[in-house]
């Protein structure tokens, strides 16, 4: 009962019969006191019929008239049980006897034509067998001259090849020996200038790519992009980029105007670097650099150098000054770059194995449709 029912007081005769009634809680006590009130209405008519003999006797009667009708009841349901088992023993039995006439009028009906089916799958097998052996025979002779034809555009592939390759050797020549020539003139260094600031926009073609050669201490370009920001330092000269470049290179990383720049590289178009590696690590000012050689022939190395210095910075709690972790990214850069040219390597051969497979796939198919005279 809830603390804000509102309770009646109420005098009861001290009696031990009623005694344990006090030791209910107040909710247990309204429902013993429901209770009893229902039970006495109820049994106010029972008490009217306690002294009518006659009522009792109309009572007894009935009680023995119902007990009778139940056990008549009983017998009928005994009875219709044994019926119902006796008709589903017969409709069993009659079941099973329809299911075998059906599987014996199914086999008369459909045995010949099985037999008939049988007879053309044992000629159709054999027919089978024979178009087969023709199919191998001509597999076999197209397979022949297929290889003859296969062997025969081999040979002419390698004397093409052979041809090409002294073609490409004495152009090359004459492309070094005009490329010496003109390596010392200003106007080279101006079109190297353009021919770099072209491939930067093409390598990071989302990029802010801004050219600072005219401004002092800024390097000859700035890339910015994914919130990085990249000093490139291009040299073009006809021989190694003395220590003097290098030098300068420092002194601009040092300055306070550079701070902004994140990471840098000193690049030589055509040589080497003086004291340096290709694609060798340094740490300057706190900040990742690098140093490529013989960049005009191979400016993904660029891209390649940009993803290794975005891999660093992204290390938000890196100290570059620690000598062991330098040491460590300076020989994960040299393993970069051998496997980076390695890499470059198989895929160049792969995609001119496959391009030759293509193009000799093609002309057999052409060869074989025109053998069994048929439009590709």
């Amino acid at each position: 009962m809830d603390s804000d029912t509102e309770v009646v007081e109420c005098y009861l005769p001290n009696d031990s019969s009623i005694d344990s009634f006090f030791s209910y809680s107040n909710k247990e006590k309204v429902k013993i006191i429901e209770l009893g009130l229902s039970l006495y209405k109820n049994g106010l008519d029972t008490i009217k019929y306690w002294d009518n003999s006659d009522w009792e006797t109309r009572i007894s009667n009935i009680t023995i008239e119902s007990t009778h009708k139940i056990e008549e009841r009983d017998s009928e349901i005994q009875k219709l049980k044994q019926i119902l088992v006796a008709k589903d023993n017969e409709f069993k039995k009659q079941k099973e006897e329809l299911v075998n006439n059906i599987q014996s009028d199914y086999e008369n009906q459909y045995k010949s034509q099985i037999t008939s089916l049988r007879t053309n799958i044992t000629e159709l097998t054999s027919q089978l067998g024979d178009w087969s052996n023709k199919y191998n025979n001509l597999y076999q002779t197209l397979d022949d001259k297929h290889q003859l034809r296969l062997k025969e555009h081999y040979e002419r592939s390698d004397e093409t090849i052979k041809r090409l390759r002294d073609e490409l050797s004495k152009e090359k020549d004459k492309y070094e020996q005009q490329l010496i020539i003109s390596q010392n003139s200003t106007l080279k260094g101006q079109q190297g200038e353009e021919h770099t600031f072209k491939q930067l926009n093409l390598l990071f073609p989302s990029a802010e790519v801004h050219d600072t050669h005219n401004e002092p201490g800024r390097g000859d370009f700035i890339v910015k992009l994914d919130d990085i920001v990249f000093m490139v330092e291009n040299k073009n000269y006809s021989k190694n980029v003395q220590k003097s470049e290098i030098d300068k290179f420092y002194r601009d990383l040092d300055r306070d105007s550079n701070n902004d720049i994140q990471c840098a590289v000193l690049v030589s178009m055509h040589t080497g670097i003086c004291g340096r590696d290709d694609f060798e690590f340094e740490v300057r000012n706190n900040k990742p650099i690098l140093f490529l050689h013989k960049l005009s022939s191979n400016f993904t190395n660029l891209e390649l150098a940009f993803k290794f210095f975005k891999l660093i910075i992204n290390q938000k709690d890196i100290d570059l000054n620690n000598k062991e972790i330098a040491g460590l990214f300076k020989n994960m850069a040299n393993s970069i770059k051998r496997n980076f040219k390695k890499l470059k390597k198989q895929l160049d051969k792969f995609h001119s194995d496959q391009t030759q497979t293509l193009l000799q796939n093609e002309e057999d198919i052409i060869n074989l449709y025109k053998t069994m005279k048929l439009t590709y």
